[in-house]
């Protein structure tokens, strides 16, 4: 039987187990608490799940890329597992779990509000069918980790400095929050906000067709008409 160690014990990590499980793997599980393994007990593992938490200097993280083993987190774990297209993923500073749950609530019965917003992408991924809707809250660290993620319609409400800890500059940490764009296909949609001061900027990440929200100035999508 095929091995798969996971980082985390938490909502994602646990989520990431059982959807392993049911794929035929033997899963382990770790945390911060557990002691490292040592190279030789590593090499028995195919790959690494990941959960949002483990930042790029966790000691689990640090010792799984120094074996070589590929790091595939939860939310792309779930991604590969999901049957719909119909993605839509929020980010930012501030406000994206309030869009989040608006959206949910306007796409009606067949949509799912997973990600960042307390349930992992995961944990749902078996009930969700080809036509359902998949509101997704990404925070930073979520698509720090992600290569997989590919929304039909990307959304970021604002950037402001945050999680410096995590990520080690405010700058590593607006990367982290432009990569919403950077899977979308060129038919995709990405919405900003044309007030931020950095929107000139952020744009140029944007590869699709482009939306913007303001209260401040006509914009092609949504503003107040003063």
């Amino acid at each position: 039987m095929k091995k798969v160690l996971v980082l985390g014990k938490g909502k994602s990590g646990l989520a990431a187990r059982l959807l392993l499980e049911n794929d035929g793997f033997l899963v382990t599980m770790v945390d911060d608490q557990d002691l490292c393994f040592e190279e030789r007990e590593l090499s028995s593992f195919c790959f690494v799940v990941t959960s949002p938490g483990f930042s790029p200097t966790n000691k689990w993280t640090c010792v799984c890329k120094k074996a070589g083993l590929r790091i595939l987190s939860e939310l792309d774990l779930g991604l590969l597992h999901l049957e719909t297209p119909n993605v839509i993923a929020v980010t930012g500073t501030n406000g994206k779990t309030t869009c989040t749950m608006l959206l949910n609530a306007l796409l009606g019965q067949n949509s799912f509000a997973l990600g960042n917003v307390g349930t992992p992408l995961c944990e749902k991924v078996g009930e969700i069918d080809k036509q359902a809707n998949v509101v997704l809250e990404v925070s930073s660290f979520m698509l720090f980790q992600s290569e997989k993620l590919s929304p039909k319609i990307a959304i970021l409400t604002n950037i402001s400095p945050d999680h410096k800890e995590w990520h080690g500059s405010f700058e590593a940490y607006r990367k982290s929050k432009l990569k919403i764009f950077e899977g979308q296909q060129k038919e995709a949609h990405a919405i900003l906000c044309a007030d931020d001061e950095d929107f000139e900027r952020i744009r140029k990440s944007v590869v699709c067709n482009l939306w913007c929200i303001s209260l401040e100035r006509r914009v092609k999508g949504c503003f107040v008409n003063q």
